[in-house]
């Protein structure tokens, strides 16, 4: 397969989506959003992970399919960071900060 891995975009947005993938993978991730919010929920989105050598043909295959939109939005990273800019603005976040703030969140 070409997807290497995926995650939905749900209530938390783009940036969860991509937050949850840095620390479960284990790698560090760069995002950039242009005509994305990173708060927004998307909930009927995927993000896909896929090797630099398919990019060019998943994009293909969103081309092909009225409605799929394909965008790349982010990069793996040799860092433990979640790192991203939209605009003006950016932000650099440890994963381990960003794992530990999930995680507290499902201490009842």
């Amino acid at each position: 397969g070409k997807v290497l891995a995926a995650h939905d975009c749900s209530d938390g947005g783009i940036l969860q989506a991509l937050a949850e993938m840095a620390f479960t993978g284990r790698c560090g991730i760069e995002a950039t959003f242009t005509d994305l919010c990173p708060f927004s929920p998307g909930t009927s989105g995927y993000i896909l992970q896929v090797s630099e050598s398919a990019t060019a043909e998943v994009a293909r295959i969103g081309d092909q399919h009225a409605g799929l939109i394909v965008r790349r939005i982010a990069t793996t990273a040799g860092t433990d960071k979640l790192t991203w800019k939209a605009g003006d603005r950016q932000s650099e976040v440890p994963l381990a900060d960003l794992a530990k703030a999930w995680r507290s969140s499902l201490n009842w």
